[in-house]
């Protein structure tokens, strides 16, 4: 299937905007303005977009699962939400999941990495897999499901361990 060579309009958070022949949703909400969380994405070598670490992730009008920004490609028409409730939470549980095998951010190399910096900024100061505690993927599971109820997100017993700001 050969790409198209005419901008592609679509409504991202609702606002129209135009992605560019070959450019995939993350790129053209940056160059609208929008910044989307992103870890294998950098404008340096050895980064590229491969939508495997779901930092990006976005939610798509019609679509029952959410997308890599990264490697999504614009459809005219597509409704994108970077920010709805369900693309937030699943970008914080991304990252509360790769911040519970990091040392903490001062005894990291480089506490200044992009990692950081975006887990700063979504509110994700702490894990509920932290401290060497094995979690099985059915406690991930339920642990999603139950943010997504909109009930309290914590385990049973743990009073809010993952603090947001």
């Amino acid at each position: 299937m050969s790409e198209t060579k005419a901008p592609i309009r679509f409504t991202l958070d609702g606002r129209e905007i135009t992605a560019l022949p070959g450019e995939t949703v993350w790129q053209a909400a940056r160059r609208a303005g929008t910044d989307i969380p992103h870890l294998c994405h950098l404008p340096e070598p050895g980064y590229r977009p491969d939508g495997n670490c779901r930092a990006c992730m976005v939610e798509i009008e019609g679509e029952r699962v959410l997308a890599a920004s990264c490697i999504r490609k614009p459809t005219p028409g597509m409704v994108v939400h970077s920010a709805s409730h369900r693309a937030e939470k699943a970008r914080a549980m991304v990252f509360e999941l790769l911040l519970a095998d990091l040392p903490a951010r001062e005894a990291a190399p480089d506490p200044d990495a992009p990692f950081w910096q975006w887990a700063e900024r979504i509110g994700v100061t702490a894990s509920r897999f932290a401290n060497g505690r094995a979690v099985s993927p059915v406690q991930v599971a339920e642990i999603v499901a139950h943010e997504n109820s909109g009930a309290d997100p914590s385990p049973p017993g743990e009073g809010g361990s993952v603090r947001r700001t």
